[in-house]
């Protein structure tokens, strides 16, 4: 080092960088030693002070420490680095467009070198840049940090803030500027902005981060302070952003109104790029207020205007929405296609986040399709990438999704670990309707279980909660689920008049797929209570609208039930190949509780027909699934189940198994 002079400022510059610097670009980096920058840090490597990873040189923690203590970086070597960073930092507004994929690889590799840059600025007095430059390059990466999730912001933006109302507090004496900051005494209106964008954009990060109280008051206080200097474009952000902190805590009514005036207030402004945003985000208002119609005619309108701007993000954004509307509204081809779309687009543009939406709303496009394996495969991927952003809030809705997928496996001991998971993550953030949705999990693999009371239970809770956010179609669906867990009790009265609410509630979303469930479970009710002919009445509508929905097992399940029914009859003739096509459905989807109820039910008709070997032998395949889902004695169980619908005496299926 001795004979090196240049040695030590080129360490206390690389100090500055937590995740080090490509070698090839240290003379860009730092220009003032471009001469003997190369040679000095082959020094640097040859002293042990600093070592090469992945082609980057790189400082060790302690020595980093230390070195910015004892020996930091100079005057010069802090503008060279900061203007290298802030140049990458500036790039940010590309995100999005065209061409934006070499612009997110570039920020995510550099992203911590970046934002620690920017804090050693902030928090270097005298100032080495303008407050101007130092804050349009810390809004410019926050930008990138709250569309992509990545990184940690939070500090940088905190440390701006407290240096910015520092600087307003001293009167502009200039004790925490150099000289060419002398202009900014005079611009008391662009200091109060700056505060107010950093303020917005801590707001913006505390939302992701699922912080939801703490985000609405300093958004609040981001909008009065723009309201104040007036700054309309300011105010107007603030306004769309509060309506994005009402939407998670279920004020939709509320999320809306704020997204119109701040629509409005674009429009006149003109701002075309926020107009189309608050477009954009009131489809999603209504998208979760299930007016699909409305929501998708938005939604529409939104994506058109953004592909004319050529912002791909926005219109990755809408893609996603519409294919959302159409899971919802069992469109599942349909939605797949879209949603497959959208993540090509996000994909495209290096969109961590979109891109394991995408992966999570597919996966629960195959769930509907009854297709659990794949489902779950999809959903612990999904989970994954939320996991890597982190975004807890997405890998929380993931863990509840792949909880009920593992229950409709049979993973019993998987299915309740992920769900508590799931809920303890919800009640942390809090997000009341994820907690609503676990209750409800829970409470339907109890009923899997057998454990009707405690099923029944937390199923009412869970209704409860739904209710009270308001969720129609939670709320619709745990009251389709409670009125199962009621059937299996035998209080059948009970039943039908919770099915019969669930149903008018699905009508009035409108969700087909779950209107259909309820006539399903009616029917189901009405024989077991030998009302056959309601029964076959509303079993045979019921498949009608399954046969409109393709890739799921209802039909099956519905040629199952009405099968059942000839069986009751003693009317043999048709109920074999009944059975059997309803099986290859079952098998082909991997459906595992439906495969082995068809089994125990051809069992059953092979009893009645005399044919007691055959019958053994399907009853034997029927004790196996249900033994592999945890059931044990399968055999046994599979008679209460809420799953099997045979109503033949236990003692006829003993005589069978031991012949």
């Amino acid at each position: 080092m001795s004979t090196q002079p240049e040695g030590l400022p080129l360490l206390s510059a690389l100090c500055l960088l937590p995740s080090g610097a490509k070698i090839e670009s240290l003379p860009e980096m730092i220009p003032s030693m471009e001469r003997n920058v190369t040679a000095t840090s082959l020094v640097l490597l040859r002293t042990g002070l600093a070592y090469q990873e992945s082609g980057r040189i790189r400082i060790l923690s302690p020595i980093r420490d230390f070195i910015l203590a004892q020996y930091p970086p100079s005057e010069r070597q802090l503008r060279d680095v900061g203007e290298f960073v802030m140049r990458l930092a500036n790039r940010a507004h590309e995100y999005g467009d065209e061409n934006s994929a070499d612009m997110v690889q570039i920020l995510t590799e550099e992203f911590a070198n970046i934002n620690a840059v920017l804090l050693h600025l902030w928090r270097t007095i005298p100032l080495v840049f303008t407050l101007d430059v130092c804050r349009m390059s810390s809004i410019s990466l926050g930008h990138y940090a709250v569309a992509t999730g990545y990184g940690d912001y939070g500090p940088l933006l905190r440390t701006s803030i407290a240096t910015l109302r520092r600087w307003r507090g001293s009167g502009g004496s200039g004790s925490l500027t150099n000289s060419q900051d002398t202009d900014s005494v005079h611009r008391t209106r662009d200091e109060a902005k700056g505060i107010a964008q950093c303020l917005q954009m801590l707001g913006d990060i505390l939302r992701k981060q699922s912080r939801l109280k703490e985000a609405a008051v300093i958004v609040t206080e981001a909008r009065t302070a723009f309201e104040a200097i007036p700054d309309r474009l300011g105010a107007a952000h603030c306004a769309q952003s509060l309506a994005g902190i009402l939407c998670r805590q279920y004020r939709y009514e509320e999320a809306a109104g704020l997204l119109t005036q701040a629509r409005a207030a674009f429009e006149a402004i003109p701002d075309r790029f926020g107009a189309t945003q608050c477009a954009r985000d009131l489809g999603d208002v209504l998208r979760m207020q299930s007016r699909y119609d409305e929501a998708a005619l938005l939604l529409t309108e939104a994506r058109a205007a953004f592909d004319a701007m050529l912002h791909r993000l926005g219109a990755a954004q809408c893609l996603w929405g519409l294919g959302d509307i159409l899971r919802m509204q069992c469109r599942f081809e349909e939605a797949a296609v879209r949603l497959t779309e959208a993540r090509a687009a996000f994909d495209a543009i290096s969109h961590r986040l979109g891109a394991a939406e995408c992966l999570s709303g597919l996966g629960n496009i195959l769930r509907s399709q009854s297709q659990y394996e794949e489902a779950a495969a999809l959903l612990m991927e999904a989970r994954a990438a939320f996991e890597s952003i982190p975004y807890r809030f997405g890998a929380a809705q993931c863990a509840q999704d792949l909880g009920d997928v593992l229950c409709m496996l049979g993973r019993f001991e998987e299915a309740a670990l992920v769900l508590t998971e799931a809920k303890a993550a919800f009640e942390a953030i809090p997000y009341r309707l994820g907690v609503a949705g676990c209750l409800s999990g829970l409470g339907n693999l109890l009923r899997s279980q057998l454990r009707y009371e405690e099923a029944v239970g937390l199923l009412m809770e869970a209704r409860a909660a739904f209710e009270a956010i308001p969720d129609r179609f939670g709320a619709a669906q745990c009251a389709r689920d409670l009125g199962g867990a009621l059937r299996m009790q035998s209080r059948f009265e009970e039943a039908a008049l919770v099915l019969t609410e669930a149903k008018a509630a699905f009508d009035a979303i409108p969700h087909r797929l779950g209107a259909a469930q309820c006539l399903w479970d009616l029917g189901t009710i009405f024989r077991t209570q030998s009302r056959y002919e309601e029964a076959v009445t509303l079993l045979t509508e019921a498949r009608a609208v399954f046969d409109a929905i393709p890739g799921q097992s209802g039909a099956a399940m519905c040629i199952y039930a009405l099968a059942n029914i000839l069986v009751d009859q003693s009317q043999y003739t048709e109920v074999s190949s009944m059975l059997q096509e309803a099986e290859e459905v079952f098998q082909h989807l991997g459906a595992k509780w439906e495969l082995a109820s068809c089994r125990q039910s051809l069992a059953r008709l092979f009893v009645k027909q005399g044919q007691i070997p055959e019958a053994r032998h399907m009853l034997y395949h029927a004790r196996e699934i249900f033994e592999g889902m945890g059931l044990i004695p399968g055999w046994q169980s599979a008679l209460q189940h809420w799953r099997s619908y045979t109503q033949t005496p236990r003692r006829r299926y003993f005589s069978v198994l031991s012949v």
